[in-house]
């Protein structure tokens, strides 16, 4: 006879596996991106289930994941944010996102690490943490965002590609592999 811990961890496994499932189903389907009523019913899920407001603009094939509905407030996303084509938003932590933001096609943002040094894989130990992404920020394609960045700062861009594991100071521009400086920006706003 199973105990109740098992029993309870079977009805967890099961309820994500089916929450990955209609996620990757409703937000992710060629049919809920290719049809314009569908493209808008996805969008207004969003903006119910993670809070995003009306103002931005979300393309295709963005997928906000976390793997339990408690995580979904998680998320906040200001006004005029462009969300672009495949971008992935982790609510596992907490992600902020400011005013007048975009995120370019492809890039990953992620709230999450796993904990490998004290524990056994087969744990999935998850560590989570706070992103800020403040106003007026750009951040170009394929560019992949880890837990380990506290705030990309206010006018901040990110070059295409890049991988960003710090902080990112506000008004400097940072590219490559890990993101480094390459330049500020003269603009202050």
């Amino acid at each position: 006879m199973k105990s109740i811990n098992q029993i309870v961890e079977l009805n967890k496994r099961t309820f994500g596996v089916l929450r990955e499932t209609l996620s990757v189903f409703i937000f992710g389907n060629k049919l809920f991106n290719t049809i314009k009523i569908l493209r808008f019913l996805r969008n207004i899920v969003y903006r119910i289930v993670f809070g995003i407001k009306v103002m931005t603009s979300i393309e295709d094939h963005v997928l906000i994941k976390s793997r339990t509905l408690q995580n979904r407030g998680k998320i906040k996303v200001g006004k005029n944010v462009v969300l672009g084509v495949r971008v992935l938003l982790d609510a596992e932590g907490e992600l902020i996102i400011g005013n007048n933001v975009t995120i370019s096609r492809e890039c990953m943002i992620y709230t999450h690490t796993h904990n490998i040094k004290e524990f056994k894989m087969s744990d999935n130990i998850v560590e989570c943490s706070q992103v800020v992404i403040e106003d007026d920020v750009w951040i170009g394609a394929r560019t992949i965002v880890l837990p380990s960045v506290k705030t990309i700062g206010r006018g901040a861009i990110v070059g295409a590609g890049s991988i960003v594991t710090k902080q990112v100071d506000p008004f400097s521009i940072v590219a490559g592999n890990p993101a480094k400086v390459i330049g500020d920006r003269s603009i202050r706003f």
